[in-house]
């Protein structure tokens, strides 16, 4: 039953990266200001490897949202991130069932627009980006 329950809430973020696994985090941060909790005007967002690439979706798919956002060694560019895990050893089905397939004309597409570095040029929010030299999967060009 608990396996059952942990497959299903895994599986509802399959190809949700950048929409409903981050509207999470956006009607989190919604949620606290309407209790009173945050001052909408001081809410920062910080993460790291995933928690990066929310960071950076945070601050280039709902520029207005966040005051401050440091990434912690984040992808920015899911197919670089995609071609990376391969090359990592990673499960290529598990990972085209979780983020998409950049073989197909649909996978890159969803992979380019759920990729924070397509809207680089939203970036308005003060970002620290914190990268490693020799990071295994997030290429340092793109930090």
């Amino acid at each position: 039953m608990v396996h059952r329950l942990r497959k299903k809430f895994l599986d509802a973020g399959n190809k949700e990266w950048g929409k409903k696994m981050q509207d999470d985090v956006t009607w989190a941060k919604k949620y606290l200001v309407a209790e009173g909790i945050a001052d909408p005007k001081k809410v920062g967002i910080l993460g790291g490897s995933y928690g990066g690439y929310a960071t950076l979706a945070g601050v280039t798919f709902t520029p207005d949202v966040y005051a401050a956002a440091v990434d912690i060694v984040g992808p920015s560019n899911l197919i670089t991130l995609w071609n990376r895990f391969r090359r990592t050893g990673a499960d290529p089905q598990a990972v085209y069932e979780r983020m998409g397939d950049p073989n197909t004309p649909e996978g890159k597409a969803l992979l380019t627009e759920r990729s924070p570095l397509t809207y680089a040029n939203k970036i308005t929010t003060p970002l620290l980006v914190v990268q490693g030299a020799n990071d295994p999967r997030v290429n340092k060009r793109e930090g």
